[in-house]
């Protein structure tokens, strides 16, 4: 059974462009290589690419998300910085790439980087995790949570340590003798337990 959850709030609608295999919108080119479909970002040249958002996915808590709000996956045979994903999984999973010698960069998130799939393609990876899409996920949905070992990926919480600010200075104990508990060490009382201080 398919999960359904709403990313961000409703905040983000998805605008997918659907191009034929051979015709693909790689920032604002039109390519003719023979091309699977990826998740490309609009990055007219290399440079450094905003491609991935954290993002509130609902039960999933804080998940990585592209800029236009569409859930990121991994998948679970992939090992790292490799992606086996290919043929039908392919379709239903586009990769998410970026042009050629792009960096990606995302709000908040680390740990990202690309590798270069078989056909040329950059793909973008978190934490050496080659990550995806899914074509059935409509708008800011979650649809694709555990289906053929493909996973959200959740981000670490970060929580603020609580900074508690505890005097270590005791009181000072009153037993009823004004000075140096139970005396000022002077001749009338040498510590004595009265002292008025008027020499007696």
């Amino acid at each position: 059974m398919n999960t359904q959850i709403r990313i961000g709030g409703n905040r983000r609608k998805v605008a997918r462009l659907l191009l034929p295999i051979g015709m693909l919108g790689v920032g604002g080119i039109v390519t003719s290589q023979a091309l699977p479909l990826g998740a490309y970002a609009s990055t007219p040249k290399a440079g450094k690419a905003t491609v991935v958002m954290a993002e509130s996915g609902g039960q999933f808590g804080k998940i990585l998300t592209t800029t236009s709000g569409s859930a990121l996956y991994t998948y679970s045979k992939d090992t790292k910085n490799h992606s086996k994903v290919t043929g039908a999984l392919l379709a239903a999973w586009p990769p998410l790439v970026v042009p050629a010698g792009a960096k990606p960069a995302g709000n908040s998130v680390v740990d990202l980087g690309v590798i270069k799939r078989t056909n040329g393609q950059e793909q973008v990876t978190y934490r050496g995790k080659p990550l995806y899409t899914f074509i059935k996920d409509m708008g800011n949905q979650v649809t694709g949570q555990g289906i053929k070992g493909f996973s959200v990926v959740k981000l670490p919480t970060t929580k603020a340590a609580a900074k508690t600010s505890m005097s270590s200075t005791k009181s000072p104990t009153n037993n009823g003798i004004p000075q140096n508990n139970g005396g000022d060490g002077d001749a009338d009382n040498n510590g004595g337990p009265s002292d008025g201080d008027g020499n007696v």
